[in-house]
């Protein structure tokens, strides 16, 4: 596994890019995840399986689309990210992790007649995400959300 998109002539790291490598491609994951769930689930093994890098995104992303769609459930609108509160470089894990505030206050989740029907969160909150870099692209590891923590 190679971090490094580029290196500096002393072969150092360039860190800053690596961050701003993987918080670019979680804001494109993200608006991949959210064209998904406006479309009820469907096209997410094309669109967001190649994205996720452990098996727990594996577990949670699958379980979270197949439930769309057996449900007939989808959403409307879109999240986004408004502020990246914390991003750093764990070298030694070879990963980037990332704090950042979501803004989810204009999606809402339709049921199978196109009804509202669960609670959206009214303010924007804050989240984070593992990303690795592996073979010249970004991989999901983790995102987790904080609806109660605002910000």
């Amino acid at each position: 596994m190679s971090l490094s998109p580029s290196a500096s002539p002393s072969g150092s790291v360039d860190e800053q890019a690596l961050i701003d490598e993987a918080v670019a491609a979680l804001t494109e994951y993200l608006a991949l995840a959210n064209e998904v769930e406006n479309n009820g689930g469907h096209g997410w093994e094309e669109k967001l399986k190649p994205w996720w890098g452990s098996e727990s995104m594996m577990t949670s992303g699958t379980s979270h689309f197949t439930t769309l769609i057996d449900n007939g459930w989808r959403t409307e609108g879109s999240g986004r990210i408004t502020e990246i509160n914390r991003a750093e470089l764990v070298k030694e894990e070879g990963t980037v992790q990332i704090e950042y505030c979501l803004d989810g206050t204009q999606v809402r989740a339709l049921d199978e007649n196109g009804q509202e029907f669960a609670e959206v969160p009214t303010h924007p909150f804050t989240a984070h995400a593992e990303m690795r870099r592996e073979e010249s692209r970004w991989l999901v590891l983790s995102i987790r959300t904080d609806w109660e923590t605002a910000c």
